[in-house]
């Protein structure tokens, strides 16, 4: 059985033996103040599409903080009629959080992932052609649409996900066809004869999609589903030591994680079948200690909230949330910040 369909039977299982019914009015309750909805997609008139005003429709994914007032999304929008799919920025006021604009950066490849680097400007942009031709190549930003630059890695490597270390080198979670060695991988943009192997792993598609790598460290977690769900959450210092780190083992499925900027802690989202829902929480890297985070964005709906990004400051995330009320509804995906938030 897959993730998906464990975690949702369990969740059946759960709400056999008792879910509460969701009121109508439910979702008028307040909800926490350092919650801030920012942008979900909505319609003005049949045929004019905006963002933030009316009926909410579509997804916003993979939220990526990359200035004082700026946001980068991975999602879908429809202007009359046509699709657009691809990386959308996200302008906000930096000081309310607030919406003020959006900008596309449309792609004609199906995206699975992508990362970016703000001094150079530059994705780190992972798409498929198929669902089996999955490559990852430098990409820019060209008007409104993003243009493709170099292959970072190609098919033959079934490249997962890239994470940029810094304007000159990122790290893959990728397989080695020469070595049929899966794991996380350092790639440099000029100096390929520092490619190297960190760390040999097999991790499933769901948990190499949820690492991340800040300040020299990369977070990764390992689901163990042979029992009750447990994620183990390790680090590596990409800097001096390749050898894993364990930091802390959660009951759950791991979902994401996003280290601090100073990267002394790390946001963590799991997925609980016992609650059920996402959990997020900030795990000290040092300690191992995991400090639960409320991210009811529906305050009395189960949440569904993963992918943080940390914002420059360090005092606020944004993450792509939605939630289910038990009954089989699924809202759709928003883009929100929780700010007023300081690593343990």
């Amino acid at each position: 059985m897959s993730r998906g369909s464990c975690a949702w039977a369990a969740l059946a299982i759960v709400c056999f033996l008792g879910c509460d019914i969701i009121s109508d009015d439910c979702d008028d309750r307040p909800f926490l103040p350092q919650l801030k909805r920012v942008m979900y997609w909505g319609y003005v008139s049949a045929d004019h599409w905006e963002a933030n005003q009316g009926v909410e429709i579509g997804n916003v994914y993979h939220p990526v903080w990359h200035a004082e007032d700026r946001i980068f999304v991975h999602t879908a929008r429809v202007v009359h009629g046509e699709g657009a799919v691809g990386i959308f920025n996200v302008m906000i006021d930096p000081a309310t959080w607030a919406f003020r604009g959006i900008r596309t950066l449309a792609s004609p490849h199906v995206s699975r992932d992508y990362d970016y680097e703000p001094s150079t400007g530059d994705f780190a942009l992972t798409f498929s052609f198929t669902p089996v031709d999955i490559q990852t190549i430098w990409a820019r930003a060209a008007g409104d649409s993003l243009e493709a630059g170099a292959t970072i890695r190609d098919a033959s490597w079934y490249p997962l996900c890239a994470r940029f270390v810094d304007a000159d080198a990122m790290v893959l979670y990728a397989h080695n066809p020469a070595t049929s060695i899966n794991g996380f991988y350092f790639v440099s943009r000029e100096e390929s004869d520092l490619d190297s192997l960190l760390y040999s792993v097999d991790l499933s598609e769901a948990d190499a999609r949820g690492f991340d790598v800040t300040a020299g460290t990369l977070c990764f977690g390992e689901t163990d589903l042979s029992g009750r769900p447990k994620a183990v959450i390790r680090v590596i210092d990409i800097t001096s030591d390749p050898n894993p780190r364990y930091v802390t083992t959660l009951d759950a499925v791991f979902v994401s994680a996003c280290v601090h900027p100073n990267g002394t802690c790390a946001i963590i989202s799991v997925y609980d079948p016992r609650r059920p829902g996402n959990v997020v929480g900030l795990v000290d890297l040092e300690s191992g200690a995991f400090t639960e985070i409320n991210i009811h964005t529906r305050p009395c709906a189960f949440p569904i909230a993963d992918y943080a990004s940390w914002n420059p400051d360090g005092d606020a995330f944004a993450f792509s949330a939605s939630a289910f009320n038990g009954e089989g509804a699924l809202y759709p995906r928003q883009l929100w910040v929780r700010h007023s938030v300081a690593c343990p």
